[in-house]
């Protein structure tokens, strides 16, 4: 793999930077936030299957510590854990792009239609 090929995209050129990566949620829904094209990593069955028990440690250990805040109404209790999972899974989401980046290859996503 040359250099960049996992930072540049195919369609313009451009670094799509670590935040395309984060906001798409999985490696194969980016978008170039220059162009606009959907681009998508190569080969990366494994790291989504991490990045999923990831985040299920993450629902399973955080559920026992929210409960035990004792947080009324039961609405804010949830939104207090959905915003707790959703902090502590952004330094995943941040070392999975850095990954990415460095050691795939990203390719144009083709059109069917």
């Amino acid at each position: 793999m040359s250099t960049g090929e996992g930072k540049i995209c195919p369609n313009c050129g451009k670094d799509i930077g670590i935040l395309g990566i984060m906001l798409a949620g999985i490696p194969n829904r980016i978008k170039c936030p220059h162009c606009k094209s959907r681009v998508k990593y190569q080969n990366t069955f494994l790291v989504i299957s991490i990045l999923l028990v990831i985040g299920l440690i993450l629902v399973v250990l955080i559920h026992p510590l929210v409960k035990k805040l004792h947080i009324s109404p039961q609405p804010i209790e949830f939104i207090v854990y959905i915003f707790s999972v959703w902090l502590l899974w952004q330094p995943a989401e941040f070392f999975a792009a850095l990954y990415l980046r460095s050691n795939k290859v990203l390719e144009s996503v083709k059109k069917s239609g």
